[in-house]
């Protein structure tokens, strides 16, 4: 089941932009499509995954546009489409189990051993510049 049907009327509405398209219409529409799928993760995104996600999704749909546009990409425009598709998924999932990894050891929480907190756990003591109050 179809979780998001206006995705499908703004793909279909917005086929032609008013030029003979050389590609399909079918990929323009898919494509945007896509690109108002992304809309919400990158918005709303609270993480890197989501956000990661909806970056991606806009790549997709972007390359799909385009593909509706100019019609079939060369054989060179292909191999560097997949290798940006490789390095973005790549990267999303190195930063997503970084950001997961962070949580769980609790660094950039209040009361964690986060890097701005001040404290140095080895020496019992604060790390932060003492200033005087009279200045």
């Amino acid at each position: 089941m179809d979780r998001h049907p206006g995705s499908f009327v703004i793909g279909f509405g917005t086929a032609g932009l008013g030029a003979t398209p050389a590609g399909p219409v079918e990929a323009q529409g898919a494509g945007f499509a896509l690109i108002a799928l992304s809309v919400g993760p990158i918005v709303f995104g609270r993480d890197v995954f989501r956000m990661g996600s909806g970056a991606i999704l806009l790549i997709g749909g972007v390359l799909l546009v385009r593909v509706g546009l100019a019609g079939t990409p060369s054989a060179m425009e292909q191999l560097v489409t997949g290798l940006l598709f490789v390095g973005m998924g790549g990267a999303l999932a190195f930063l997503s189990a970084n950001a997961k990894n962070a949580a769980e050891a609790g660094v950039g929480e209040a009361g964690g051993a986060g890097l701005n907190d001040g404290r140095d756990e080895r020496a019992g003591r604060t790390t932060q510049a003492r200033v005087p109050l009279g200045r």
